[in-house]
């Protein structure tokens, strides 16, 4: 009985960890032979820390291109706000080992985006004296903008995320503040990109 308490507390560890694997991560390294680089990236999602920013999510993509002559680390950021939010704010911030980077925003562009939705329903209704059908037809239209913009990362904060235990970015959308935190999982590979 002891043995199979002690499998099923590993099996569910096991399924926890598991769970950072879910939802859309990649991770790739390899020889560009067109620009002489070795470029390694590594692209996640990742929801803000603050619940009613009007921000449902940003997917970043982590791209260092290493030659003999360089070594460039950006993050393309992709963020998913709704339709009634302010634009994003030109000030952006990152927080690693206590220490606050004002960061440097590049290739700032804003789509608009919109997703429809049709929702249909038939009735039908019996009597002694007739036979009622009605077909009912409902739209939602869905509609939002995704910030797209470029982050250089400076040597500093390679330095400082290198020896990190969380890694913060924070951006103002009006007056709301918005905190996206990278840990676990995604800090390491974070991490694996900048020792290579």
């Amino acid at each position: 009985m002891r043995k199979l308490i002690i499998f099923g507390i590993i099996g569910f560890t096991i399924g926890l960890s598991n769970c950072s694997f879910i939802g859309n991560s990649s991770y790739k390294s390899y020889n560009d032979e067109y620009k002489k680089v070795i470029r390694s990236s590594y692209t996640f999602e990742i929801k803000p820390v603050e619940r009613r920013c009007d921000v449902e999510n940003a997917e970043i993509t982590i791209l260092r291109e290493k030659s003999e002559s360089y070594d460039r680390v950006n993050m393309y950021w992709v963020v998913k706000r709704n339709s009634s939010s302010f634009p994003r704010d030109t000030n952006a911030y990152a927080k690693s080992n206590f220490q606050i980077f004002p960061l440097q925003v590049k290739s700032n562009t804003t789509d608009t985006r919109k997703k429809s939705d049709a929702t249909y329903t038939t009735t039908t209704k019996v009597d002694s004296t007739k036979h009622i059908t009605t077909q009912n037809v409902s739209y939602e239209d869905k509609i939002w903008y995704e910030d797209k913009f470029i982050i250089p990362i400076q040597p500093e904060l390679i330095s400082s995320i290198k020896n990190t235990g969380d890694l913060s970015f924070r951006f103002y959308y009006g007056a709301k503040e918005v905190t996206f935190v990278i840990r676990g999982e995604k800090l390491a590979r974070t991490k694996r990109i900048l020792l290579q």
